[in-house]
């Protein structure tokens, strides 16, 4: 994930003007294929301005292939664009493998966002591929304890996604481009581990990489 940097230099109309633009791509266009067997999960590491994507493709819960891109980050860290600032890289990466997701795992969010279009929604609507946000920290809403082990993030009166420990530390789920709640709880429950191994493993690429690239 990207370290934050002065949100000072955006302007405020840039801000507002790239703010539309996510409110253009919030919309359900392909359905989620049954079963899942090609998963993808991604994750970015910076170094200065430097940034390494990776993406990790998984074809039927086994590790089948991974790409990468390397180059320069110029956007800062602004809250609620951040599709702006590590998209481009995640994008180019996912571009780079051989063959094309069914369903797309990124270390952010999606519906659970202040305009309920996080990035999940703007890169698995760039790249046509049905994607999820799977975050460590909360943007926004609130859990609501059920008992169980997957409990709802709700925000402004509305469901958003939902919070699991599953496979270890809390996380935060929430559905991106072309994926429904409903289908959202059948990912977790059916596909929870490998979306949440594929992320761990583009993770410790890019960490692995940006640390090669930095030496």
């Amino acid at each position: 994930m990207a370290r934050k940097t002065d949100a000072s230099r955006v302007d405020q109309a840039e801000a507002e003007f790239f703010s539309a633009v996510q409110a253009l791509v919030n919309v359900r266009r392909r359905p989620l294929a049954q079963p899942i067997g090609v998963i993808c999960g991604t994750d970015a590491a910076y170094a200065r301005d430097r940034v390494v994507a990776i993406a990790s493709l998984s074809t039927h819960g086994k590790f089948s292939e991974s790409a990468m891109y390397r180059g320069q980050v110029t956007f800062p860290y602004f809250p609620g664009l951040f599709y702006l600032r590590e998209g481009p890289a995640v994008v180019a990466a996912v571009r780079r493998l051989s063959q094309p997701p069914q369903l797309l795992c990124l270390d952010c969010h999606g519906l659970a966002h202040p305009r309920f279009t996080g990035m999940a929604t703007t890169i698995g609507a760039i790249l046509r591929v049905p994607s999820i946000g799977i975050a460590k920290s909360r943007l926004v809403g609130a859990q609501v304890e059920s008992g169980g082990e997957i409990n709802q993030m709700v925000y402004d009166d509305r469901v958003v996604g939902y919070a699991t420990r599953q496979g270890g530390p809390l996380r935060y789920w929430s559905p991106g481009y072309s994926v429904s709640l409903s289908e959202l709880l059948i990912i977790i429950k059916r596909y929870g581990l490998i979306c949440l191994g594929a992320l761990a493993e583009s993770h410790r690429l890019a960490t692995l990489e940006i640390r090669q690239w930095r030496g």
